[in-house]
């Protein structure tokens, strides 16, 4: 998609505000389109672009949608005015309607393809080269989803037309979520998204590229993980003009490998990409914050030091973007850059004109669940450690859909800490198992459940009076005899442990060996 030439200029306004309430339209002017299929959400996503209700609401059932060249782009264009538009997943309900809604992302996957991100969303965009036509008072807001494409093959375009450049190099090439607001008084909220499993071998962008021209624009609750790029891996944020809010991030497993190629063979963009987790980019004056987040964990090649987060304040002006010789600053572009309670491996900046401004820095490991797993761990450092009031806000769930702040104080990372709970273990008072039954036979599963913390399920087993008798899966919990049941049979009393790895249950049942009984005629005898 190629943006109208006359939104860099209208960039540079100023800085703009938060955006007015919006009103609530009235019933005749809301739409809501309940998708559960491919090509039901492309043609919903679709449809925005010509609608002129003053609510559109897309509501998306949990599943599994996949970008094909049969269903078409996940991509909307919101193009009007005094438009509020809402894409959200979790939905279900009986005979396939929208009546209930979960906040867990996972539930609701979008699936792009070699040569279509998983979601591309533009809000406050004018089709024609008319600045009068530009929306504004227009709000998208996208929330709830799963983004993934571990399949995108699509390389980065250049152009050696220095016009063409602001637009058609940055046009959006990430491998998972594309999205860009403008103009003034028009808002993109992106919250509770888990990106992950996004490769662009042949790009600069994998996880998202995320642009924000003289708008409001908030990211919150977003999880990024396991991506690969030749550029940067994670997310890319360039604020031109306008504020952007983002707060409660996590980005992790990034694997960004540009700094291994040279300039002959590498576009001079990925030079411009100097982070492997999370790049910035501040210009037209423009304000933007980095606030309760954490990025860490992220790699480049051999060849360099990893940079978890890179900021630029300011604009380079290229030339000829194929040479990376003779940049230069463009006078009157710099913008603004804020951390505040930022947790990180490394943080790097650039700029002529004014230092970025950090409150509160972190550094060092941050204690995950996992490796890739940005969840705090029982005794992580983020856990109460953020500002309860950071700009952006909290949000109300975390990027998992549970509640946002536990324990007083709301921790850094799109995830909350949860209490860890011991798992829950029912079994039968009494299992038997049949004369003569065979060695390796089944005799039960102790199935366990558990929140998933810290780590999966395991099992073991003891008896007091049949010790030998029986085996137990470690990881699936089923019990089995371990030679035959011998005929005299007899009566074992068994105690079941659960354990996550730092809480366990132990639940006591009976097995009985039934004995091998007299033979019984049931006809009787002869004769």
């Amino acid at each position: 998609m190629k943006f109208p030439r006359f939104l860099r200029t209208a960039a540079t306004r100023g800085l703009l505000g938060l955006t007015a309430l919006f009103a609530l339209p009235t019933a005749a002017s809301a739409v809501t389109r309940c998708v559960s299929t491919a090509t039901q959400l492309h043609n919903a996503l679709a449809e925005v672009r010509t609608a002129t209700d003053a609510l559109f609401l897309i509501r998306v059932r949990t599943g599994i949608y996949q970008a094909t060249a049969q269903t078409g782009p996940f991509e909307m264009v919101q193009t009007h005015a005094n438009q509020l538009v809402d894409v959200s997943g979790g939905w279900s309900g009986a005979n396939g309607a929208c009546t209930a809604q979960s906040y867990d992302p996972s539930l609701t996957a979008l699936i792009g393809n070699a040569s279509t991100p998983a979601l591309s969303v533009y809000a406050g965009i004018p089709l024609s080269m008319d600045p009068a036509d530009t929306p504004f008072n227009a709000k998208v807001s996208v929330f709830g989803l799963t983004l993934k494409n571990p399949n995108f093959t699509t390389a980065l375009v250049t152009h050696s037309n220095r016009e063409d450049f602001p637009y058609d190099y940055w046009e959006p090439e990430s491998a998972c979520l594309n999205a860009l607001v403008g103009l003034q008084y028009n808002e993109l909220l992106l919250e509770r998204l888990d990106i992950r499993d996004c490769r662009a071998p042949n790009n600069s962008n994998a996880a998202g590229f995320v642009r924000n021209i003289g708008a409001t624009l908030t990211m919150r609750n977003i999880v990024a993980r396991q991506s690969s790029s030749l550029g940067n891996a994670g997310l890319r944020v360039n604020g031109e003009g306008g504020v952007s809010y983002l707060s409660q991030i996590s980005i992790t497993g990034m694997d960004t490998n540009a700094s291994c190629s040279s300039p002959s063979t590498s576009n001079t963009a990925f030079l411009l990409d100097q982070a492997s987790g999370l790049d910035l980019h501040s210009t037209g004056h423009g304000t933007l914050y980095l606030s309760n987040s954490v990025v860490w964990g992220n790699t480049r090649c051999s060849a360099t030091a990893t940079t978890d987060i890179f900021a630029v304040l300011g604009e380079f002006d290229a030339g000829d973007p194929t040479t990376p010789t003779d940049n230069t600053w463009t006078g009157g572009s710099g913008g603004d850059v804020w951390l505040d309670h930022v947790h990180t491996g490394n943080f790097d900046y650039i700029t002529p004109i004014q230092a970025a401004h950090i409150s509160s820095p972190r550094y060092g490991n941050p204690g995950f669940v996992a490796p890739g797993n940005p969840m705090p761990g029982g005794n992580s450092s983020l856990i109460n450690a953020g500002n309860p009031n950071p700009q952006g806000g909290t949000g109300s769930y975390d990027a998992s859909g549970r509640a946002r702040v536990r324990g007083g104080t709301v921790d850094i990372g799109a995830y909350e800490a949860q209490p860890n709970l011991p798992p829950t273990l029912v079994l039968a008072a009494q299992y038997t198992v049949a004369p003569l039954a065979p060695a390796n036979t089944l005799v039960f599963t102790a199935a366990a459940s558990d929140d998933g913390l810290p780590g999966p399920l395991s099992y073991s087993l003891s008896s007091s009076n049949c010790p030998g008798t029986f085996t137990i899966n470690t990881s699936t919990g089923a019990v089995r005899l371990v030679s035959a049941n011998p005929p005299a049979g007899g009566a074992c009393s068994l105690m079941v442990t659960a354990s996550d790895g730092a809480a366990q249950v132990s639940t006591p049942t009976q097995v009985v060996l039934q004995p091998l009984s007299d033979v019984i005629f049931a006809n009787g005898f002869d004769g």
